[in-house]
């Protein structure tokens, strides 16, 4: 569904994608997840290299892509194609 909204004051080039149109005080935003990563294989159409702590993968979420640096929280420090490991938000 598509909607139309007069916003006097602000510019086209002041809203980005993922931007939510809410009235005041009845959304709770949030900046912390956690999260079990499935990590496609190369033949999956995935990665051909294992990732570490650090790395700023990209998630899709409902609205918006987030990049986060982050942290594993497997003993391994690492994801390898083709792996599901735990991953968390700093």
């Amino acid at each position: 569904m598509n909607v139309g909204c007069l916003l006097r004051g602000i510019k086209r080039e002041d809203v980005e994608r993922g931007q939510v149109l809410a009235k005041p005080g009845t959304i709770t935003p949030h900046t912390k997840f956690k999260a079990q990563v499935y990590v496609l294989s190369k033949d999956e159409g995935g990665r051909h290299t294992p990732f570490f702590t650090g790395y700023r993968p990209q998630f899709y979420i409902r609205t918006t892509d987030v990049t986060v640096p982050s942290r594993s929280r497997t003993a391994r420090r690492c994801a390898c194609p083709g792996t599901t490991s735990r991953w968390a938000s700093s």
